[in-house]
């Protein structure tokens, strides 16, 4: 689907609702912030035998915070999203990955099946990030298996 997917339908609503808070609480606690977070673009892609995803990033962090990929259907032999080249994440099903929208990641072919809901969330009121800031964010990547 396209980036505007979550404008066009309420059908993920409930999904997109829980995501936006979780993210939210987690990045207030693990940063000291008290910031409110909204989604800044949402799609849902559906691989299947042979699919890939070329190596790429979601952008800078003044136009998104966090980026992340809802799992909800994925097979056994489905790829790893890979961040930086290194890390590898084989994710299963009704799993959340989140991480700093700055991360470069990739998936390679992919022998089996997987339906995500991808997203982009920014802060609601556009504030300046300090270095640290940046930092931390840059670091981050969240997988709660």
């Amino acid at each position: 689907s396209d980036y505007e997917t979550h404008r066009k339908t309420d059908v993920f609503l409930n999904y997109l609702n829980k995501i936006i808070r979780f993210s939210e609480g987690l990045y207030n606690n693990l940063f000291s912030k008290n910031e409110n977070l909204e989604l800044g673009e949402f799609w849902v892609a559906h691989y299947r035998k042979g699919d890939f995803t070329v190596k790429h990033s979601h952008g800078e962090l003044y136009e998104h915070l966090i980026s992340g990929c809802y799992y909800a259907y994925v097979e056994d032999n489905a790829s790893p999203i890979i961040f930086d080249g290194q890390k590898s994440v084989y994710p299963k099903n009704d799993s959340l990955i989140l991480f700093s929208s700055q991360t470069e990641h990739e998936v390679p072919p992919t022998d089996g099946e997987r339906i995500i809901m991808s997203f982009n969330i920014r802060k609601a009121k556009k504030t300046q990030l300090t270095t640290d800031d940046c930092d931390k964010v840059t670091s981050f990547i969240m997988n709660d298996q």
